[in-house]
């Protein structure tokens, strides 16, 4: 079982790239953890967009991943 990065804690950010270098990029904000998941928001005009994250997105993406903390 894959667990949750320990940077990822309430008040954390991070980058998600998912073009070429940052020109499709979304920054989310880890909101908190339930039951070994982070709840995450990110802005999408015009209001937030709420998800639950598995611990297994930080595994398989962890190289699309830029934590600014």
């Amino acid at each position: 079982m894959t667990t949750l990065p320990k940077v990822c804690e309430r008040g954390a950010s991070f980058r998600v790239d998912y073009g070429k270098k940052g020109l499709k990029a979304r920054v989310w904000h880890v909101r908190g953890v339930v039951d070994g998941r982070a709840v995450c928001r990110t802005w999408q005009a015009p209001m937030w967009s709420y998800e639950l994250h598995p611990a297994s997105l930080f595994f398989l993406s962890g190289h699309r991943i830029t934590w600014l903390t």
